[in-house]
């Protein structure tokens, strides 16, 4: 499907904390080696990784991770030309931000679809996740894209206000004349909702503290748009029988109180980071409730 009249936002130039905190969410976002997360008790966000695409992923970050543009695109078009699916969502990560590229949201768009079609869910997420983007003074990237890929990867879980009938879903020019007749107030509240969540569970795919601690589980999200607030639920928490103990032994082993801790405070960070990228705009419906679960193991 494609959406005209996009705006493309202007590179800013990244100092040193900005560079560092970019390098960071990326590498604890996205490809991060030995777990997955699946979303409402479904499927994998990304699908199996070869060892040659997990060691090609991590020559990227190591190479971010020191400044080395010219090593980190080297090995990112190498990725490119082996089609590997993680690459994909790598590179457009990089592009929308413009670390070590030219920032370029129309090439971040094409990459990210690129890895959706791929089977990695991620690129759906992050679609919707950038395009919904409103800066200071300015709308969202693109409205139509932004809702047409949150209904896409959201389903039900979109308010249902911001959701059309499948028929005019799959019907690109209808869809378009449909949200030409929502109210302006209507397309805010639908974008910012859609955009937040689409964010949190993008970095999502698998959460950092989770390998760190090895950790496997199942976690509750609820986002109140109204509130712009997100709440984080454990529904379970345990060890990864990775070293021969198991079950309650090995959570009394090494399931601390301050590794709980540990891991719910990494959520609740990840749920700010996502709500700081939008501007929550009055009037939203106080009975917008959005939720979603993920259950993690590894591999």
């Amino acid at each position: 499907m494609d959406w005209g009249g996009r705006c493309t936002m202007a590179a800013l130039a990244i100092d040193a904390a900005r560079w560092a905190l970019l390098a960071l969410a990326l590498l604890l976002a996205l490809c991060l080696p030995g777990g997955h997360a699946l979303a409402q008790g479904s499927t994998p966000f990304r699908p199996d990784e070869s060892v040659a695409e997990r060691d090609t992923v991590a020559s990227v970050h190591l190479a971010l991770q020191y400044k080395d543009c010219s090593r980190a695109v080297s090995h990112l078009n190498g990725g490119l030309r082996a089609r590997y699916t993680g690459i994909y969502l790598l590179a457009g990560a990089m592009y929308e931000n413009g670390l070590c590229l030219k920032a370029d949201w129309d090439r971040a768009q094409g990459l990210y679809q690129r890895a959706q079609e791929a089977g990695h869910s991620g690129g759906g997420y992050r679609l919707v996740a950038g395009a919904a983007v409103n800066p200071p003074g300015a709308g969202p990237r693109d409205v139509g894209l932004a809702l047409w890929w949150g209904q896409e990867v959201l389903g039900a879980g979109l308010p249902e206000p911001c959701r059309v009938p499948a028929f005019v879903h799959k019907d690109a020019e209808a869809y378009v004349l449909t949200l030409q007749r929502w109210p302006p107030e209507r397309l805010a509240h639908c974008v910012y909702s859609a955009g937040v969540m689409a964010a949190a569970i993008a970095d999502l795919a698998f959460p950092s503290a989770a390998v760190e601690l090895q950790l496997t589980g199942e976690i509750e999200m609820r986002f109140l748009p109204a509130r712009g607030e997100i709440e984080w639920k454990t529904l379970s928490l345990d060890v990864a029988d990775s070293i021969g103990l198991r079950g309650q032994e090995a959570a009394e082993r090494r399931l601390t109180r301050k590794g709980r801790e540990t891991f719910e405070s990494y959520m609740r960070d990840l749920g700010e980071r996502a709500l700081k990228r939008y501007i929550r705009p009055a009037g939203i419906p106080d009975n917008w409730v959005m939720t979603s679960s993920f259950a993690f193991s590894f591999r």
